[in-house]
């Protein structure tokens, strides 16, 4: 295997396949080579060849057990091939060539090196013919990035240097660039350790830090740069190429911040962001930031920390909203992989992080020609930009087909207004019920942009970016001194249901919500959630006979038209 261990494997028992380990080499090195070789005492051993030069032999003892032996040649080893049983042909180092053969006598087992000269630099050999001692090399010139290839002869027989000038100069050669290359790995080993010393003492120092912030930091607090050193701040933001302010062009961006002071060295670390779905626990998706290159902010002309951002984007067709995000930064390394991660935030996005607000121009258009006739003009655009998308963005969007739905199907599915009620005290101030529009809306956004999505204290217009072509118009009013109501208009059912779902989770979250008191609610709330019940049960008896008939869709709409009266006008709760 890659890892340097060798297995095994008993092929004759068919019913049970196991392996049994039995080696493996040091240091990761791998193997290069495997084979089963013939001894003088015709029992067979095994040999192993890595690719960092390690031999090891395995074979039969006189008495009962294996005897190993292993040998060393200087590598790295590019390039073995077989001669006979026991001699094999071996390019090592910088590509010098060597015959190595295996004597043996009797439990002595030793190893002969005979180098080949005339030949450098081969990175790859093969035996054409053993008998006549001819190889195919190919030799590489990294110089000058050639690489050429040779057949040649190799003289089994040992070489007397003495004798043999040419071989005595190939011998000083060699040694010389032995020596080079030596130097040069104690050289690059220099290196490397002055920088693993470097980098652990800067992972000690931001351990350090990032433990030194964590014990300043409080739950559910933010943490800025001059309480704790760091900031991490995560921006929703809905990004457009466009020059006029059109909404189709639009996509969901989430603009990551992180500033850091001087001491904190989080270069080459990685921000990771976990999403899930909250509707759906098997939709998820993790994003990994690199985070490289921070840039230093001043003030008076002093540095006073640095700012990394990214806007990463998010594909909303495959992540459902709302979702919940963690953000952690993970510390890694080649080596040892994962050895530090550190939480910094969690937080949950949904559609109204993403909504678009409508220019001037769209919310003049809207109130001149009515909110059906605008969204039937955008949603047509909308439709006709995804049918003939030419990009990789949306694949499928050639497959789309208009839904031939009947009549009752498409009545059912017409909704295009939604309002919800709450009962306040009476004590509740003229200041708390003009800002509730911008306690719901402004979570994320800036002023201007906040200012942009408000037609005034009790109205807002915007598009969601998962339904840009259908406008959505918020409306607040006081029913009463002590009942308040929320409508929401828009021409397209799913992006009006999406909007009622984004709005009361915002409800709930930013207000104190109470359940009403007998004296509150409808006498006859009663008598109408029992009427409900027993339709929708007769629905459900229904359905399981036949789901052709289209009564059904006629008395399912009925179903939800009464959900809707008891939905609109009745409270469904109290706000403080």
């Amino acid at each position: 295997k890659d890892d340097g261990i060798v297995y095994w494997r008993n092929m004759e028992n068919k019913t049970l396949v196991q392996d049994l380990k039995l080696f493996s080499f040091e240091a990761r090195e791998k193997v290069v080579m495997i084979q089963v070789i013939s001894t003088p005492s015709s029992s067979q051993a095994l040999f192993v060849i890595g690719d960092q030069g390690t031999i090891m032999l395995y074979s039969k003892s006189s008495k009962a057990g294996l005897l190993f032996n292993q040998f060393n040649i200087n590598g790295p080893v590019h390039s073995v091939d077989r001669i006979n049983s026991d001699s094999i042909l071996v390019s090592v180092g910088s590509g010098r060539i060597y015959v190595l053969t295996f004597q043996f006598e009797h439990e002595d087992i030793s190893l002969d090196l005979k180098r080949v000269h005339g030949i450098s630099n081969a990175r790859y050999i093969q035996i054409l013919d053993a008998n006549d001692h001819i190889f195919e090399a190919i030799l590489v010139d990294e110089k000058n990035n050639n690489a050429a290839m040779v057949q040649a002869k190799y003289d089994p027989n040992p070489t007397n240097v003495e004798n043999d000038s040419k071989a005595i100069e190939e011998l000083i050669r060699d040694t010389l660039e032995d020596l080079a290359h030596s130097e040069s790995i104690v050289k690059s080993m220099e290196i490397e350790e002055q920088e693993i010393n470097e980098k652990l003492s800067s992972i000690n120092r931001t351990l350090y830090a990032l433990h030194s912030i964590n014990n300043k930091r409080v739950l559910g607090q933010c943490n800025s740069i001059d309480s704790t050193g760091f900031e991490f701040t995560v921006q929703p933001i809905v990004k457009s190429n466009s020059f006029e302010n059109c909404i189709l062009n639009s996509k969901a961006c989430l603009r990551l911040c992180i500033k850091t002071s001087r001491f904190l060295e989080l270069e080459n670390w990685t921000l990771q962001l976990d999403f899930s779905s909250e509707l759906d626990k098997s939709c998820g998706q993790t994003k990994l930031f690199s985070v490289i290159g921070f840039e230093a902010y001043y003030e008076n002309g002093i540095e006073r920390y640095a700012i990394w951002e990214h806007d990463a984007e998010l594909d909303i067709k495959t992540l459902i909203l709302p979702l919940n995000m963690q953000a952690t930064l993970v510390m890694t390394t080649n080596d040892s992989g994962e050895i530090a991660r550190f939480p910094v935030a969690n937080m949950i996005i949904d559609d109204l992080h993403f909504a678009i607000p409508l220019s001037n121009s769209l919310n003049t258009s809207i109130k001149r020609r009515g909110l059906d006739k605008v969204s039937d003009q955008l949603m047509h655009a909308y439709q006709q930009r995804r049918l003939y998308d030419k990009s990789s963005r949306d694949p499928l969007s050639r497959l789309i087909r208009r839904q031939r739905n009947t009549p009752e199907q498409k009545h059912l599915l017409d909704h295009r207004s939604i309002h919800f009620r709450y009962t306040i005290d009476a004590m509740f101030s003229d200041e708390a019920y003009r800002s509730i529009l911008s306690t719901l809306f402004g979570e994320g956004r800036t002023i201007n942009d906040l200012k942009q999505m408000l037609l005034s204290a009790e109205q807002s217009s915007f598009a969601l970016v998962s339904y840009p072509g259908c406008p959505v118009i918020v409306e607040l009013s006081r029913v009463s001194s002590t009942v308040i109501e929320i409508k929401i208009n828009c021409s397209y059912t799913p992006a009006l249901f999406k909007a009622e779902a984004t709005i009361l989770r915002r409800v709930q979250t930013n207000y104190k919500e109470t359940s009403l008191s007998k004296d509150q609610g409808d006498i006859n709330l009663v008598n109408k959630l029992k009427k409900l019940q027993e339709t929708i049960l007769e629905l459900q008896e229904d359905c399981m006979e036949t789901d052709e008939d289209d009564s059904l869709w006629t008395r399912l709409k009925s179903a939800i038209d009464m959900y809707y009266s008891l939905h609109n006008d009745i409270p469904i709760g109290h706000l403080e």
